[in-house]
């Protein structure tokens, strides 16, 4: 469980980060810069607690809280493209990630 926790804090804290930007809604060139350098947002989503993101049966694509999350990040950030890199569980090893184009 903490695992999870540990793994899904960079996107909590980068998202608090954008939620806090002036009232306006302008995200700053440095917030941008620091969570999407290239102007892609990359996001890592764990597939193995169902309460957080599940596989689309009928697309293939994550869905839940944390795709979701994600999403909602790159709107708001205004990036041109978002890559989630999703895995079955969190102790699977990287050269089982699986890459997908999200569709928010």
């Amino acid at each position: 469980m903490y695992a999870l926790l540990y793994a899904a804090l960079p996107l909590f804290v980068g998202t608090a980060s954008v939620f806090a930007q002036s009232a306006n809604g302008a995200v700053s060139t440095e917030v941008l810069k620091d969570l999407a350098p290239s102007g892609k947002l990359r996001a890592a989503i764990n597939l193995g607690n169902s309460v957080l993101a599940q596989t689309d049966a009928r697309t293939g694509q994550p869905k839940g809280v944390t795709p979701d999350l994600a999403c909602e990040l790159g709107r708001r950030l205004g990036v041109a493209s978002l890559r989630l890199y999703y895995r079955p569980t969190v102790g699977a090893r990287a050269p089982s990630y699986r890459s997908q184009a999200a569709a928010c």
